[in-house]
C-alpha cells in the first residue's frame, strides 16, 4: 500500500489518502515487522502539514493517532507560511476531545490569529478547558462566538474579551443580563428564544453594542430598552414580531419626535442596511449566524427608530 502512495503525485489528496490507510492498517495490525512500522510512520509524518481541505478531511481518519504528528507551529512565522498555519492546525478541530486540547493551546500561543478557526471548533472540546486554555489565548475580535449550551454559556468567564456573541439558547431576560455583565460585546445575534419577555438585558452592554439581532421572540413586547443603546447602528427585527408590538411603535414614536433613540438601520428580516444606508461588516473572518430570510422572501424596511 505503500508503495501504491508512493505511485501517486506527491502532495496531492490521493497520496494522502491511500497513505493515511497504510496508517490505519498498521494500527490494527497484530504484528508489524520494524521496517515497515517504521516506513509507515515516516510516510505518514510526510504527510504533515496539510496543505489542501481534501487533505485534512483525509489526516482526520487517523484521529488522536494524527496529534504526534503535528510540526511545530513555530515553522509558520514568516509571511508566506502564514497561509497554511490553519490546515496545520485544522487536524486538532478534528480529532476533537480534552486529548486535543494541549496541542490546541500551543497553536493558539503561537497564532492567536486563528481565533476564528478556534473557535468554531469549539463544541468538540470539553466547554471550560477549551474556553480557559485556548480561545483565552485567541484574537476573538471580529469574530463571532457561538454559544450552543449552558456549559459554553457558563465558560465566557473565561475569555477576557468577546467580540460578538451569537446565543443559540432558549434565554430568559435575567439570564441574558447575568451572561452579558461586565462584558464589552459589540455584537449580539439571538436566535429563536421564546422565553424572552423583556430587554432590559441590555442595558449591561448599552455602552458598546453596536449590533443588535433579536432573532424570534414572540413574547416579546416591550422594546423601549432599546432606546438606552447609545452605540447601536445596525438593528435586525422579525416584521411579525414587532408588528402591533406597543414597545415598538412607541419606541419609533420617540424618534420622530427627535428624542435620541439610536439606531442608524433597521432590517425587519435580518439583513443590515435596509433602511439605514450600508451596513458595517460584523466578522469578516467568519461567516455571520444563520437567520437571514427565507429564500424569495423581501425584507421589509422601517424607519430606524
Amino acid at each position: 500500500m505503500l508503495d501504491a502512495g508512493l505511485r501517486q503525485r506527491a502532495l496531492t489528496a490521493e497520496r494522502t489518502t491511500v497513505h493515511v490507510l497504510a496508517a490505519l492498517c498498521a494500527q490494527h495490525a497484530t504484528w508489524l515487522d520494524e521496517t515497515v512500522r517504521r516506513a509507515v510512520r515516516e510516510s505518514t509524518a510526510a504527510l504533515f502539514p496539510p496543505a489542501a481541505d481534501r487533505e485534512v478531511a483525509a489526516l482526520a481518519r487517523l484521529r488522536q493517532a494524527a496529534l504526534a504528528f503535528l510540526p511545530d507551529p513555530r515553522m509558520h512565522d514568516s509571511e508566506e507560511s502564514e497561509i497554511y498555519a490553519s490546515y496545520s492546525a485544522s487536524p486538532i478541530m478534528s480529532v476533537g476531545g480534552a486529548p486535543a486540547i494541549p496541542h490546541a493551546r500551543v497553536w493558539a500561543l503561537a497564532h492567536p490569529w486563528l481565533g476564528s478557526h478556534f473557535a468554531n471548533g469549539w463544541e468538540r472540546f470539553p466547554p471550560e478547558e477549551y474556553a480557559a486554555e485556548v480561545l483565552a489565548h485567541c484574537d476573538l475580535q471580529r469574530t463571532v462566538l457561538t454559544v450552543s449550551d449552558r456549559k459554553q454559556l457558563r465558560a465566557l468567564r473565561h475569555l477576557p474579551s468577546v467580540f460578538a456573541l451569537s446565543l443559540r439558547l432558549d434565554l430568559s431576560d435575567a439570564e441574558l443580563g447575568a451572561a452579558l455583565r461586565d462584558t464589552r460585546l459589540e455584537g449580539l445575534f439571538l436566535r429563536k428564544t421564546s422565553r424572552l419577555a423583556g430587554l432590559s438585558f441590555l442595558s449591561t452592554v448599552a455602552g458598546s453594542l453596536s449590533v443588535l439581532d433579536l432573532g424570534w421572540c414572540p413574547a416579546l413586547r416591550d422594546f423601549a430598552p432599546l432606546t438606552g443603546l447609545g452605540r447601536l447602528e445596525i438593528l435586525f427585527l422579525d416584521a411579525e414580531m414587532v408588528s402591533g408590538a406597543p414597545g415598538f411603535r412607541a419606541a419609533h414614536r420617540a424618534r420622530q419626535a427627535g428624542d435620541p433613540v439610536p439606531g442608524r438601520g433597521v432590517d425587519t428580516h435580518g439583513r443590515p442596511g435596509a433602511a439605514g444606508g450600508p451596513a458595517r461588516p460584523v466578522a469578516p473572518r467568519t461567516a455571520e449566524p444563520r437567520g437571514g430570510p427565507a429564500a424569495g422572501s423581501r425584507p421589509t424596511p422601517v424607519s430606524p427608530i
